[in-house]
């Protein structure tokens, strides 16, 4: 059959025409689909997920790197000690590696004077500065040369002579008198703070000296169920108000049965009795 040049054009138009229609709906589908995002948080989340469903574990050598990241238990020491004098077995006692205990003693070397220089080391951390901190003692530091100092002694306030007392860095001849001076009119030291009650014996003077004295022994005790009003009046924490108070408290209520009964009195208050009361005792001879 014979197709004219016209007809044939017509029917390649036909053809591409159903062509086009048959394609452009996918077209058309593909270019109005919404795109999504995943935001790279929630692309993390995803993988974790995945990891979960599909028992994804650690690896032998993921976990040994773990574990040695974990907490090392720390000790708290049996007793007193200069850490000066600690050796590396003596550190790694209380939790450090050897390593670790290693830098220590090479700090101690140079010398460790306080806990200040102590927790400055980088190997000792909060944790295990805690522990020790209370049981640390700096009996015998180091000098810049390495060669260890003269052991301080500790003196007794109770019982030291003006020699013994003077012997103590912070105080000099005008303190150590005042300290025996203090020591008889109280009866006695029951705390080494008690110093600061000395005139202009300040923070910074106990501060030098509260690390080389203590306080030893028991101090003279008043009888408050025999003592009179100038007996009690003698001692440097009661006023003769305060020491009327006690003995007229005794005489209208009969002997004291404890030493607490004396704040029974209205010009006892608990400041008073907190300071008197190591120096009272109660004896009905």
């Amino acid at each position: 059959m014979y197709l004219s040049k016209r007809h044939r054009r017509g029917l390649l138009w036909l053809l591409l025409l159903g062509v086009a229609i048959s394609f452009t709906p996918r077209l058309l589908a593909s270019l109005l689909q919404p795109k999504v995002e995943i935001s790279y948080t929630t692309f993390l989340k995803a993988q974790s997920e995945l990891k979960e469903v599909s028992g994804d574990k650690q690896e032998p050598d993921q976990k040994k790197s773990s574990d040695k990241k974990k907490k090392r238990a720390y000790r708290t020491p049996v007793s007193k000690f200069d850490p000066n004098l600690y050796q590396v077995s003596d550190w790694m006692k209380l939790g450090l590696s050897e390593k670790q205990a290693n830098v220590v003693v090479n700090f101690a070397k140079r010398g460790i004077k306080n806990n200040n220089d102590l927790s400055r080391i980088f190997v000792i951390d909060s944790e295990l500065f805690d522990l020790i901190k209370d049981s640390t003692t700096y009996l015998n530091p180091i000098n810049k040369v390495g060669v260890p100092e003269k052991k301080i002694v500790f003196v007794d306030l109770n019982s030291a002579s003006m020699e013994e007392l003077m012997s103590v860095s912070g105080i000099g001849e005008f303190y150590a008198k005042k300290i025996i001076e203090r020591r008889g009119k109280l009866g006695g030291f029951v705390r080494k703070e008690q110093l600061l009650e000395l005139w202009k014996f300040d923070e910074e003077k106990f501060n030098k000296v509260k690390d080389q004295v203590i306080v030893k022994g028991e101090p003279k005790r008043i009888n408050i169920n025999a003592a009179d009003i100038d007996e009690l009046k003698s001692h440097p924490y009661l006023s003769y108000t305060e020491a009327n108070a006690i003995v007229k408290y005794r005489s209208q209520h009969g002997l004291y049965k404890s030493i607490e009964e004396i704040k029974q009195s209205d010009w006892i208050d608990e400041m008073v009795f907190e300071k008197i009361e190591p120096y009272l005792t109660i004896s009905n001879d």
